[in-house]
């Protein structure tokens, strides 16, 4: 339950807003996410690959729980059967950054791809993985507070990739 109220409690926070936006470095945010959960990397013998990454404009706290959820979601959905590889990367579009986290786990069924995002919905639940169903529906929300938008790609079997765009 006092889990359930924190993650709750972190929703409304970035539902009201959070810190002033500055130049940060994604690399550095990154780095520190990575440290932070070594923990659980090493546990689950994970292995976090980082491309080069842009400074953008951003709040740091957000971006930092941006890629902690999305590389613990990678983490928790991996596959029974090989050790979860996560891919971290950012491409220059336009007037925008696209940023990919890449994993090689179970992935899911497209068909649930705009669901994954909703409040207290996990798709986990059909399997035997456990979560609040709170992780992707506060990342979208940081995104959208950063004038950006989030989705994923993802095959039953074969992994997913979760897109996310930042200003430029």
């Amino acid at each position: 339950m006092k889990a359930l109220l924190d993650h709750l409690l972190l929703y409304a926070r970035f539902q009201a807003g959070g810190e002033k936006f500055k130049r940060v470095s994604l690399a550095r945010v990154v780095t520190n996410v990575v440290h932070d959960l070594k923990l659980s990397i090493d546990e689950n013998h994970a292995s976090v690959q980082v491309s080069e990454l842009p400074e953008v404009i951003a709040e740091e706290g957000q971006m930092r729980q941006v890629f902690q959820n999305l590389i613990l979601n990678a983490i928790k959905h991996g596959a029974r059967d090989r050790r979860p590889v996560i891919k971290i990367a950012a491409e220059k579009k336009s007037t925008e950054w696209v940023i990919s986290v890449k994993d090689n786990g179970e992935g899911f069924d497209m068909a649930h791809a705009e669901k994954i995002f909703q409040l207290f919905l996990r798709l986990g639940a059909l399997t035997d993985s456990s979560g609040m169903g709170l992780g992707l529906t506060i990342t979208k929300k940081i995104v959208e507070a950063h004038d950006g938008r989030i989705w994923a790609e993802s095959e039953r079997g074969a992994g997913s990739t979760f897109y996310f765009t930042l200003p430029s």
